[in-house]
């Protein structure tokens, strides 16, 4: 499915990964009224976290290290309830890389790299 609705962050668009996993939270806080009840407040429904996995060539690598170096980042996600994209902002964080063995090898290119993150809503 993630084929057929591409992830666009910055106005780039994305490729299939290998791992999408999304979860999403509700935003709440809980008081204890005089009476001894619960009172929860939802400061919001949805807040979107995302776990990605990729595997890229170097220059991918180098668009990945700089999304996960700035403070905020414009994702558009298709969104199976709202049937459409829905614009986000988010941020970038647990970004890590690592080289696949051998491949630095392989003729024209710098390497094929093994690169994850967290995608969090703001």
């Amino acid at each position: 499915m993630l084929k057929d609705y591409p992830t666009i962050i910055n106005n780039t668009q994305l490729f299939q990964p290998n791992k999408w996993e999304e979860t999403s939270k509700v935003v709440e806080k809980t008081y204890q009224t005089e009476a001894g009840t619960d009172q929860v407040s939802v400061t919001r429904y949805d807040k979107l976290s995302v776990d990605a996995q990729y595997r890229v060539n170097s220059e991918w690598l180098k668009q990945f290290k700089l999304w996960s170096k700035v403070d905020s980042l414009d994702a558009s996600i298709y969104d199976a309830t709202a049937n459409g994209y829905i614009n986000r902002v988010m941020r970038m964080r647990n970004f890590k890389d690592s080289p696949v063995e051998w491949s630095e090898r392989m003729e024209g290119t710098d390497g094929i790299w093994d690169v994850s993150f967290s995608l969090e809503e703001f």
